[in-house]
Parts: structure tokens; sequence; C-alpha cells
């Protein structure tokens, strides 16, 4: 079985015949042997014109893809589809890196927010929610059999602004998150899982402690501000702590704007219910619970001011 040899770049063989790789490929299709002799003299490497047509149409081969049509033919179809393309996925990728940038006071995501940005340590961080529901074969009835919620952590590239080059996009259908990043994890959303996520995205990164401003609808009798639910006694600058917990087990409750906190429903049997409210905004901060309604459960809370 003859060894075969192996390919010797186009450039290096056309340096070899004495030609310019650049300019030759630029010849037309069918130029005549003096239109090729006034950019390439392949009589002096001992070619005829055929040799030298057959030598170009290789060399002008390997340029034959999307990004480099031929310099002596217009753009086809397929080329200006394809631009077209990579213009409407370089406005999408502006899109999303624009939306990612926006900061975000909301401390997990829910199944009315599923995603939401974050910062640790000047690294921009964007976490999302995504519930994966499993339906019954029963073509009558369809209904699901189980549900998993799952959560997602990308760690944006320091230069996630920047769209990447257009080989990179042109085979995409729409710009996923993962194209910003430069790692990301899947994670649950227990405990203090900022910290967590930050720490194996990011190891050494410090991120801080994470306050955020709440709302919280308080009785007020008099110049008291207290617990519509127990009447126990909240004062402004006054931190108070109690473990959030799932299922409305700890926690004190706050919602992400006075509207919503306005709107609040209190069970029957609390303490303070026929009492006037007071909406007061709120820090927050630590381990918290989210509900899907948009009421939040804290771990640490301080009234700051009253806001309506």
């Amino acid at each position: 079985m003859t060894e075969q040899q192996p390919r010797i770049p186009h450039h290096i063989e056309a340096a070899q015949v004495g030609a310019d790789i650049r300019t030759a490929k630029c010849i037309a299709p069918h130029a005549t042997a003096a239109q090729i002799r006034e950019t390439w003299d392949y009589r002096a490497a001992g070619l005829t014109v055929d040799a030298a047509r057959d030598m170009i149409e290789r060399w002008r081969e390997g340029d034959r893809s999307w990004r480099h049509p031929k310099p002596s033919e217009p753009a086809t179809e397929r080329i200006l589809a394809l631009g077209q393309h990579i213009r409407r996925m370089r406005e999408q990728y502006q899109a999303l890196a624009l939306h990612v940038s926006a900061d975000d006071d909301r401390d997990t995501p829910t199944w009315d927010y599923p995603e939401i940005n974050w910062t640790a340590g000047e690294r921009r961080f964007v976490t999302r929610r995504q519930e994966n529901v499993t339906w019954s074969d029963n073509r009558n009835r369809r209904y699901p059999t189980s549900s998993r919620v799952t959560y997602t952590t990308y760690l944006l590239r320091e230069d996630y602004a920047t769209a990447p080059h257009a080989s990179v996009l042109r085979g995409l259908a729409q710009v996923p998150m993962s194209l910003l990043a430069e790692a990301q994890i899947t994670h649950d959303t227990r405990g203090d899982w900022h910290r967590r996520v930050a720490a194996e995205l990011l190891p050494g990164v410090d991120i801080g402690v994470r306050v955020w401003v709440r709302y919280k609808a308080l009785a007020v009798e008099g110049d008291v501000l207290m617990s519509i639910y127990d009447g126990s006694v909240y004062e402004l600058g006054m931190e108070r702590s109690q473990t959030a917990k799932a299922d409305h087990r700890g926690g004190y409750y706050t919602y992400p704007s006075p509207a919503d906190a306005a709107a609040v429903e209190v069970p029957n049997n609390s303490q303070c219910r026929d009492l006037p409210r007071l909406i007061v905004q709120c820090e927050v901060w630590g381990r918290a619970v989210a509900y899907d309604n948009g009421k939040e459960a804290h771990t640490h809370i301080r009234p700051v001011a009253i806001v309506g």
C-alpha cells in the first residue's frame, strides 16, 4: 500500500511556484493566459496555463466558506441570509447582555420571577429557576406525574458585554445564557446558597453580607408598630432574628414591593387583624424562603422607614 504524502499548505505551495497566494486567488476563473501572467508568471515555474488554472482553483477551494465569497463573484443568497442571521444573533446577544447587567432586588428565583442577577467579588452571576414536569402517558387525561425544580447559576465572563465571533453565532437559533458565561453550576437554594455557589464558581471570593430591601405590613396602635399576626412589637432600627424555614415554619414575612405588602391577607386568628396598618421598608438578610405568591421569609429583619 502506497504511503500517502503529507499535504502541502496552499501558501507554501504557491511560494514554491513563485506565486503570491492572496493575489493569485483573485484571478478570474476564466482569465486568459496573458491576464494570469500579469499577476503570476507561471511559466517561470515550468507550468502550463491549464496547470496554473488548476492550482488557482485548488487554492481558492480553501476559501469557499460562508465567510469568504470569491472576490470575483457577487455574494450569493446563502451568504446574504447568513449575514442577516449573524446580525440578528448579535442583536439578541446584546439584548441579553443588557438584561443581565441590571441589578436585581430579589433574593431567590420564584415561579413568578424565574431569574435573578447578583454580584459577588465584583463579578456578576445569573441564577435561573427551571421546573421539569413529567406528564402521564394517558392521552385522555393529561396530568403531571412528577415535578422537579432545579436552579442553575452562571458566572458571567468579565467581557460578557462583547459578542463572540460570527463563527460561534452562525449555528445558533437563539443565544443561550451559557454563551455569556465562563462557568455554571446546578444547585439547590437551601441555606446560604449564594455564598456556597459563589465559592464553587469563583474560589476565594468574598461575598460579604447580602442585604435586601423589602416591605412589610405592620399594625399600628398609637406610636407602636406591631406584628399583625402575633402582636409582637417592632421598632425602627431594631434587628430581629428567626431562622427562615419552608412551609411557613419560621422567618419574617416580607414582600418585594409596597403594593404587594399592602395587599397581604392574614389569618382570621391574627391578634391585630382589625388594627390600622402601615407599610414599613425593611432590610433583610440571611437565609430566605420564597413562596410562589411573592411572599418571602427571611432570617434577619430590620425596619428602617415608614413608607405608607
